[in-house]
């Protein structure tokens, strides 16, 4: 959502009440002049398309910027893959194998790994647990979240760890680097890791 050309809302929520009031969701409004104008692009893009007309492609080369169908799951794989002490996850589940494996690939290079996952019998807790990374689920909230943390960089954003997500539909997501906008995102994970049920 683009407001007044001068702030853009990037979140996981959709619009409806039970996201704003009992799920577990992140997003941020960015004020960005060269984030805003770059998603405000891929609006028109879509919206000219959507209209059965001929539309110039977005530039998506902004360092921020996690836009599905086009570069999300490479720039997800090298956020993974970026982390160096920590990296925590708060996921509705994890089918996508290559993501799956590069969060199990950070674990196995000495990285400290959490995963919060939405569902306890998504296939990639097993995977994740013979890796001996710790695995919880939530029981105070239905976990909606789409949350990457590395060492220092919060990704936020509406897609999901699919191929159809990350490959196929449009998403838009973004990191997370200034330390003010940092912080609550990573106290929030902490707060909820503390707060959820371990993964028998």
């Amino acid at each position: 959502m683009i407001a007044d050309k001068t702030q853009v809302v990037i979140m996981s929520m959709n619009w409806n009440v039970d996201a704003m009031r009992n799920e577990r969701n992140y997003g941020i409004v960015d004020r960005d002049p060269e984030d805003i104008a770059d998603v405000q692009a891929i609006f028109n893009q879509d919206w000219a398309i959507s209209n059965g007309q001929t539309a110039q492609p977005a530039d998506l080369t902004c360092t921020r910027l996690i836009v599905s169908p086009n570069n999300a799951k490479q720039r997800l794989l090298e956020l993974i893959a970026s982390a160096q002490t920590t990296l925590d996850v708060e996921l509705m589940y994890v089918s996508e194998v290559t993501i799956r494996n590069a969060i199990g690939a950070a674990k196995m290079r000495g990285v400290d790994v959490r995963v919060i996952i939405g569902d306890p019998a998504d296939d990639s807790v097993a995977y994740f647990k013979t890796l001996g990374i710790p695995v919880k689920t939530a029981t105070t909230f239905y976990l909606h979240a789409k949350l990457i943390v590395t060492d220092s960089v919060a990704f936020v954003g509406s897609e999901n760890m699919s191929f159809t997500s990350l490959t196929k539909n449009r998403e838009v997501g973004a990191l997370v680097f200034e330390p003010a906008s940092f912080a609550p995102i990573k106290q929030q994970f902490d707060a909820d890791w503390t707060a959820s049920a371990v993964v028998p």
